[in-house]
């Protein structure tokens, strides 16, 4: 049988595997990589709609919904200097954020005190590593602080789809320090989508060194060679070879059992990364898209109904979606629905169309219109469930009370062969980010070129 040989495999077409090929090819190496969906991206996902459409920037575009990523978070210059070489525009939120609780908009600015001082307090904290749950019955556990402390859980578990009572607190102060380091209060958007970020990077790779439907089932390696054999979509086993790999598979690939879809066997076995992925969590989190024919939300109604004038960020006590968001500055009628941690679990194994339903539930419960009325305003929707994807089993991940070295164990190359990237294998507090995939992917490159040079 023909085998396919070359200087590096990377396994995995999303923004990891990508960024690590892009700098390879540039410095002149060989590179093939297998993705086994039949497209790029990972969990970067962007669906066009056929409608509505509206001009924007001065061009007629159809709407677009992202199913997966969707902000650039700060101003981290590496993938800031991606979007600006694909001349790529971003476009950076803005309006106000609005909190309803038991159906009352609440002034915004009086809800964030008491949070924000929770928050500096978490941030501050000094001692043994802990879940944010024990340091919030340790310090914040009064009655003046309930709704405060509502609004904080609400926070660290949307934001990093974690569970408040394992997400370590040591890992937090990381994520948080890293945030501060890029200006991460800054966030944007990709106009017309993340995918087309990833079509860029694909044009420049060039379609003949990406091989889609490519299920990586086996790798067997040795110093200085690697064996994969995949599973393409017809069935068949075809076998590739090289000198090194880098696996950019997401954590819940990692943490797949044994012979399931996704899952690869390696001879001989990785131990050390078995137990690092195992140490690490896999967090949960869905959205819902709804493209409307207006602005409904803003307008005055009836009694029970909430206008929320140029709104941009929407957070409510409701227990199924509690987030939602618009594309502001942009004026498209668009609204998304988010829920992470704790409360996205009991949801893991809803089909799309019972997200839709309870997505469009919760914002009927919020904003006090009907679900008839909902509907009538509905022209498209979009949702996709990671937890159900064979090739993600989850949204992204987070670092639980005492595995803070976790991502550092599972990104360590083993013997100048095997390299490992991707956000879950981040060791600068970017976790769950665009930009830590991409940094991770662009470091597995630079140990890769250092390695085929020593040899």
């Amino acid at each position: 049988m023909f085998m396919p040989t070359t200087d590096v495999l990377i396994i995995g077409a999303g923004i990891a595997g990508l960024g690590a090929a892009l700098k390879l090819q540039r410095q002149g190496y060989r590179m093939t990589i297998l993705e086994a969906r039949n497209r790029a991206g990972g969990r970067i996902a962007t669906v066009e709609h056929q409608q509505p459409s509206s001009h924007i920037n001065g061009t007629k575009s159809n709407a677009w919904s992202e199913l997966g990523a969707e902000f650039v978070h700060g101003m981290e210059p590496h993938l800031l200097s991606l979007f600006n070489e694909a001349g790529l525009l971003l476009n950076e939120e803005s309006g106000p954020f609005s909190f309803i609780r038991s159906g009352q908009v609440l002034d915004a600015h009086e809800d964030v005190k008491g949070s924000a001082t929770i928050l500096a307090a978490l941030y501050a904290y000094v001692g043994p590593d802990c879940s944010a749950q024990d340091f919030l019955q340790r310090h914040f556990a009064s009655k003046h602080w309930q709704q405060a402390r509502a609004q904080v859980v609400s926070y660290i578990e949307g934001f990093n789809a974690a569970r408040l009572e394992d997400v370590s607190v040591h890992w937090l102060q990381q994520c948080q320090h890293a945030a501060d380091s890029i200006n991460e209060e800054r966030q944007f958007r990709p106009l017309f989508g993340y995918s087309r970020l990833i079509d860029w990077l694909v044009q420049q790779l060039g379609s003949e060194n990406i091989v889609y439907e490519q299920e990586v089932r086996r790798l067997s390696w040795s110093p200085g060679s690697v064996t994969v054999q995949t599973r393409n979509a017809q069935g068949e086993r075809e076998n590739w070879q090289a000198r090194a790999t880098i696996v950019t598979i997401p954590l819940g690939i990692w943490q797949a059992p044994a012979g399931a879809r996704g899952a690869i066997a390696y001879e001989p076995d990785l131990p050390s990364k078995w137990k690092a992925a195992q140490d690490l969590r896999m967090g949960a989190a869905m959205r819902v898209v709804f493209h409307f024919d207006d602005f409904f939300w803003e307008q005055e109604g009836e009694q029970q109904q909430i206008a929320l004038p140029g709104l941009g960020f929407l957070r409510s006590d409701d227990p199924t979606f509690p987030v939602w968001w618009t594309q502001a500055p942009l004026r498209v009628p668009t609204l998304t629905a988010w829920v992470g941690g704790t409360q996205a679990l009991p949801l893991a194994e809803a089909d799309e169309a019972s997200l839709v339903e309870q997505a469009l539930q919760a914002l009927s419960r919020t904003i006090g219109r009907s679900i008839e009325t909902l509907r009538s305003h509905i022209l498209a929707t979009a949702t996709h469930n990671w937890s159900r994807d064979p090739y993600a089993r989850g949204a992204y991940s987070y670092v639980p009370v005492g595995a803070v070295d976790a991502p550092t164990r599972l990104a360590e190359p083993l013997e100048n062969t095997l390299f490992f990237a991707g956000e879950a294998t981040d060791t600068l507090g970017f976790t769950g980010t665009v930009h830590s995939a991409l940094l991770t992917g662009y470091r597995a490159a630079s140990e890769v070129t250092t390695a085929l040079q020593i040899e």
